[in-house]
């Protein structure tokens, strides 16, 4: 089972790596049969700016920086450097802002503004957005109207629209910017097949019983948000899908995932109140969900101000759970893993400096983030996979030390049974020896016969077929009739075949029977062998004539014969089955064996 589980593991991790190069091998394809007219041209805006309620008209170049923080509105006056053919994509990098294009005083298309936006969107998001070109040369007036509504101070928000402008196509401009931006995308893209590898597994060993604890779960849950994330982090997926303002609004509830998910992971390494401490915070987190939803269906947040209204009340319980893991840890209330607590922290840093940088661009690429989150990822995997790996080992040779004690209960009762019958035949020989040597010889042969055909029947710990056990029976009582001669009567009703029981189940019920039930009848009797079929099971009966028992006048201390029990334990451990032995005085008795037929399969 361990190699099935880590082939699925490879075979996840290789239909990973399959559709991403499935993906780019269309790309490049689409990419490499355009023609050369259709090659990405960049293009360059010159000319003057003002701002709104500005005085007068600046130069602007590509080294001046304006502050979106500052000018919620500011127009660009001037032409573009390059012409731009008719019917050619325009595309243009927005990160949540809005931006209109006016050609000659005409207006020829907007992005981001409110009217292209739907309802409860304040901003476009983050992605690449076309327009399409109506015809532009570089005699053309040009007028760019940049609008921020974001309620972030991240700043250079107008600076990426103005200096990421392209003429093409979006496969082409998508390999222009895959060496720097496609690699954190098909790191997401191996991250999340790795968690939804890791999920199914843990799954899976749920399903098959084995005890595991919720951590490696829930750390599959935490991963795949992340790997998510990181997919939609770069604003090159939406030239593969061209959805900017969705996929905007996805990875903005996924981020929110991210804290939440994380919290719920940390939350299996703590115990006590810490535990309940820590619960509480992501109950506020779950229930600010709804204040936060209804900012956002009414206008007032959009997806990305959302991830700000979000992030400190997680951020706190973060730094809650670290403390409490901390003190918990010194206190040896829970398993000292330093080097586990180590990642937290980095992490928790690296939260930090990712929550402060719309106001405070420390790092305003996130790389910061990405790095803490790759490491507590890395770590926290290979401990969740080597612990689920040791689960599967240990529930393994649990099961494996189960079936070797029923293998040895299952040994001692055959020990118990077959020198009981070798004994009980060797003893009538001895008795036939007196009263008929030459039945005796007989009886000799038969039972050298019966020795030499049956002895694996009779060592085997396994269920055989009944037309074996049979064979045994007969033997038995070929040799029991030399010795009763007409006081013993054999019938065989044999109405169903083709089905297992165990070795040796049948024989101590017909040996009961004649030893205890005919022979001591005067007159002697008849033994009957019968079976049959039902819709799900399989009946095997043997009842006799002879004295009889009373089962309710029988002394508490007397039991079973030793055989008649090690067959009733047999039958049920080995293939479910039951045995119902009953008894009239004077009328004889009837024991039945009944097998399930999902145990005594053909």
């Amino acid at each position: 089972m361990e190699r099935k589980l880590t082939i699925l593991m490879r075979a996840l991790l290789a239909v990973a790596l399959v559709a991403i190069t499935l993906v780019l091998t269309y790309e490049f394809w689409r990419a490499g049969n355009g023609k050369s007219s259709l090659d990405v041209q960049e293009i360059r805006f010159a000319g003057v700016y003002q701002p709104e309620g500005g005085s007068g008209w600046a130069v602007w170049t590509p080294e001046i920086s304006l502050d979106n923080a500052r000018y919620p509105i500011v127009v660009l006056r001037g032409h573009f450097d390059k012409p731009i053919p008719e019917n050619r994509k325009i595309y243009f990098y927005i990160c949540h802002i809005g931006m209109e294009l006016h050609q000659n005083g005409i207006k020829i298309g907007s992005l981001g503004t409110p009217r292209d936006l739907p309802p409860g969107t304040r901003t476009a998001g983050n992605g690449w957005f076309s327009l399409t070109s109506p015809g532009i040369s570089t005699t053309d007036e040009i007028t760019i109207i940049l609008s921020c509504r974001s309620r972030s101070d991240m700043p250079g928000l107008y600076d990426y629209l103005l200096n990421e402008i392209h003429v093409g196509d979006a496969p082409q401009l998508f390999l222009k910017y895959f060496p720097t931006e496609g690699v954190l995308v098909m790191l997401g893209a191996v991250i999340v097949l790795l968690a939804a590898g890791l999920g199914a597994i843990w799954v899976i060993l749920h399903l098959m019983k084995v005890p595991l604890k919720r951590a490696p779960l829930h750390l599959a849950l935490f991963t795949l948000s992340q790997g998510l994330w990181m997919m939609l982090f770069s604003g090159i997926v939406t030239l593969l899908i061209p959805y900017p303002i969705e996929l905007s609004l996805i990875h903005s509830i996924v981020f929110a995932l991210n804290d939440l998910l994380l919290l719920r992971y940390l939350l299996d390494f703590l115990c006590g109140r810490s535990r309940l401490f820590l619960l509480a915070f992501i109950c506020v987190g779950i229930l600010l969900t709804v204040p936060g939803a209804l900012l956002q269906a009414t206008g007032v947040l959009d997806g990305f101000e959302t991830v700000l209204f979000f992030s400190p009340p997680y951020l706190l319980g973060i730094i809650v759970a670290a403390v409490c893991l901390t003190v918990q840890m010194a206190r040896c209330e829970i398993k000292r893993d330093w080097s586990f607590l180590a990642v937290v922290y980095i992490l928790l840093f690296c939260r930090i400096v990712d929550v402060l940088n719309p106001f405070f661009p420390i790092d305003p690429d996130g790389f910061v983030y990405l790095t803490g989150i790759i490491i507590f990822i890395c770590r926290q995997f290979a401990v969740s996979v080597n612990d689920v790996r040791k689960c599967f080992l240990q529930a393994a040779h649990a099961q494996e030390m189960e079936k070797q004690l029923l293998q040895s209960k299952i040994s001692i009762m055959l020990s118990q049974i077959q020198p009981h019958f070798l004994y009980n035949s060797l003893t009538a020989i001895r008795q036939l020896c007196d009263i008929d040597p030459q039945k005796a010889k007989q009886a000799v042969t038969l039972f050298a016969r019966y020795l030499r055909g049956n002895t694996e029947s009779l060592t085997t710990a396994h269920c055989i077929p009944f037309e074996k056990e049979l064979e045994h029976v007969k033997s038995y009582l070929a040799l029991e009739q030399i010795r009763f001669e007409d006081e013993l009567q054999v019938e065989y009703d044999i109405q169903a075949q083709g089905f297992l029981l165990p070795s040796l189940s049948l024989q101590p019920l017909v040996e009961n029977a004649v030893r205890h039930g005919v022979s001591k009848k005067a007159g002697g009797g008849k033994v009957t062998i019968r079976t049959t079929e039902t819709g799900d099971a399989f009946m095997v009966t043997v009842c006799d004539d002879g004295v009889g028992f009373d089962p309710d006048r029988m002394p508490q201390s007397r039991h079973m014969p030793v055989g008649i029990e090690n067959v009733r334990n047999r039958l049920w451990s080995m293939c479910g089955g039951t045995l119902a032995v009953r008894g009239i005085p004077g009328a004889g008795v009837s024991a039945v064996i009944t097998l399930p037929k999902e145990g005594a399969a053909s």
